[in-house]
């Protein structure tokens, strides 16, 4: 039980997270870049504290959603089991890891851009990448990862004054899709 909640909490903190950071970065962008990267370390732990729990006892757990994320008559669903824990701590831990990196890399490379937008991003993509690997289905499995495309190919061309990043993400989403 204690997995299915530091998993929820985990996800709750990245989409969370991704707010936040897009509203502080229209204020205060050093602020924007350390909140950001704390947030997403914080979730990332939470998940990866999640991951390792379900492998050492082997459990498997199922995550409700709310009734409202219907289409028709598919209904978008979630579960973790030790295979998907193995690659959600594989995620936390590599996102852990860059969310700490973010905050120096940002305060010298960024800090004159958009960085509320970028932490925004960073969030989501982690948010996404996470679903991919617990979608019990395959409804919610494509789902999940078009979203995990689009927010990676926004990632890839956020560089706006680089026309070779533009090319770079629309050959990224290209092949995405194919």
């Amino acid at each position: 039980m204690l997995e299915q909640t530091l998993f929820q909490l985990g996800l709750l903190t990245l989409l969370l997270g991704a707010g936040f950071s897009f509203l502080s970065g229209l204020k205060n962008k050093p602020f924007c870049i350390v909140a950001s990267g704390i947030t997403g370390g914080i979730a990332s732990l939470m998940v990866a504290s999640s991951a390792i729990i379900t492998l050492l006892h082997g459990s498997v757990f199922q995550l409700p959603l709310p009734t409202g994320l219907y289409l028709s008559s598919v209904k978008l669903s979630l579960g973790v089991d030790t295979f998907s824990a193995f690659f959600m701590l594989i995620i936390s831990v590599i996102g852990a890891i860059l969310s700490v990196y973010s905050i120096g890399y940002l305060k010298a490379e960024y800090a004159n851009r958009a960085v509320g937008v970028l932490g925004a991003l960073f969030h989501l993509f982690m948010l996404a990448m996470l679903l991919v690997v617990s979608a019990t289905d395959a409804f919610s499995f494509l789902v999940f990862w078009e979203c995990m495309a689009l927010f990676s190919f926004f990632l890839v061309s956020f560089d706006t004054q680089s026309e070779d990043a533009h090319k770079a993400g629309f050959q990224y989403l290209y092949q995405f899709q194919v």
